[in-house]
C-alpha cells in the first residue's frame, strides 16, 4: 500500500514495501545519521512500520533542503503527519531526530543557510509543542483539583474550612472598593 505525502521532497509518496537497505542505499541518504535514527527508532518501540518511519524522517529532512520557504515547509510537514495519522509521541520523536541531524551534520557551505533555519525552526517548534503541553497538563491537575475541592473541605474542622474559604474568596470575588461622593459640588452629570 502507497500512501501520498505532502511533503515536497524526493520522497513524494511512501512504499510499505521498501526495505531499510533499499531505504538507507538512495543516493543522497545521508547513511550514518539515517542508521542512528533506526537504532533509536528500534528502541522507541513507537513505530510498528520501521521503514515507513524512516522515510518520513528522510523526507521531513529533506523537505527543508528543497523548499524555497521554510515555515511553510514546516506547516506542510505537520500537515502530512496528521495526514499520516501520526501520534503527538511520534511526531515529536522525528522532528527531535531531524533537529539532531541538522545540529550533527556538517553541511556544504550552500546548504548551512538552509540547515540553521531548519535547525530554528525545528527548536522553536518543539519549544512550544512542550509548553503547550506543560500548560495543558497544569489546566489538568487544576481541574481536578477544583473537581476534589468540596470533599477535601468536607473532611476538614470548621476553622480550616473557613480559612481557606476566606483565602480562595479574592479569586472568585472581586474585592470592593468604597467610593465616597462629594455631595457639595452641584455637579448634576452624576444623576
Amino acid at each position: 500500500m502507497e500512501t501520498q505525502n505532502l511533503l515536497p521532497t524526493p520522497i513524494a509518496t511512501i512504499d510499505n514495501k521498501r526495505t531499510i537497505e533499499e531505504i538507507l542505499n538512495e543516493q543522497g541518504t545521508d547513511k550514518a545519521q539515517a542508521t542512528i535514527f533506526c537504532v533509536e527508532l528500534l528502541k522507541s518501540d513507537l513505530f510498528a512500520d520501521i521503514p515507513q518511519a524512516l522515510q518520513i524522517y528522510i523526507g521531513v529532512n529533506d523537505a527543508f533542503f528543497c523548499s524555497k520557504n521554510e515555515v511553510a515547509t514546516l506547516n506542510d510537514i505537520i500537515c502530512t503527519f496528521k495526514q499520516l495519522e501520526l501520534s503527538e509521541q511520534q511526531q515529536r520523536f522525528i522532528l527531535e531526530h531531524s533537529l539532531k541531524y541538522f545540529n550533527d551534520c556538517n553541511f556544504k557551505k550552500k546548504y548551512q543557510p538552509k540547515a540553521d533555519i531548519a535547525k530554528a525552526l525545528l527548536q522553536l517548534y518543539l519549544q512550544n509543542d512542550t509548553a503547550k503541553q506543560i500548560r495543558t497538563k497544569m489546566r489538568n491537575m487544576v481541574a481536578k483539583e477544583l473537581n476534589d475541592l468540596p470533599n477535601v473541605l468536607e473532611r476538614l474542622d470548621d476553622e480550616k474550612r473557613i480559612n481557606i474559604v476566606v483565602k480562595l474568596l479574592p479569586y472568585i470575588q472581586p474585592a470592593v472598593k468604597q467610593t465616597a461622593i462629594n455631595w457639595e459640588n452641584n455637579d448634576s452629570s452624576i444623576w
